[in-house]
């Protein structure tokens, strides 16, 4: 019984891995250097609108989109519906938030309307088939953020561009 419980954390080798450990390699780091890359740039537009945190989730998306090209959560349909969906549930929470009291709200109002959010993103990306979960955090942000509209646009086209990146680079991508 213990042997099989240790298989579980054995990672599995793709056929590429397998015969072309080389070429796998080179991919692997060439995919990495992308994801670096494209996080580089949107932390440095981010930064420049002070939404830094946008950067958060949409990292997490990255790193399925390189990491993980052919999982369904990688699809654009995904990632592109489950930001608009988090986008939404975050702008309402965030309106909801200026409406009770705005900055100067108590901590425990900014408590449930970021939980709120995120069960109002998860609660629609299920309903909606869009499950992409790096989406969710999202919510809190743009529920927190001072300007959301800045930062939901911002992160709409951040995932925009990663989805035509990853499909521009289709042909050489796999999962990781």
């Amino acid at each position: 019984m213990p042997l099989k419980a240790l298989r579980l954390f054995q990672k599995t080798t793709t056929p590429l891995q397998r015969e072309h450990p080389r070429q796998y390699r080179l991919r692997m780091i060439a995919q990495c250097l992308v994801a670096g890359l494209f996080i580089l740039a949107v932390y440095l537009v981010a930064d420049a609108l002070g939404s830094g945190l946008v950067g958060a989730s949409i990292g997490a998306s990255t790193f399925i989109a390189f990491a993980y090209p052919q999982a369904e959560s990688s699809h654009p349909r995904y990632m592109i519906g489950g930001y608009a969906t988090s986008i939404l549930a975050g702008a309402v929470c965030s309106g909801l938030l200026s409406l009770l009291g705005g900055a100067g709200a108590a901590f425990p109002l900014h408590a449930v309307l970021c939980a709120l959010a995120v069960f109002l993103t998860v609660f629609c990306m299920v309903l909606l088939d869009f499950q992409h979960p790096p989406a969710a955090a999202l919510a809190i942000f743009i529920t927190e953020s001072s300007s959301p509209l800045v930062a939901g646009l911002f992160s709409l086209v951040a995932v925009v561009l990663l989805c035509l990146l990853k499909r521009a680079m289709k042909k050489i991508l796999v999962n990781l």
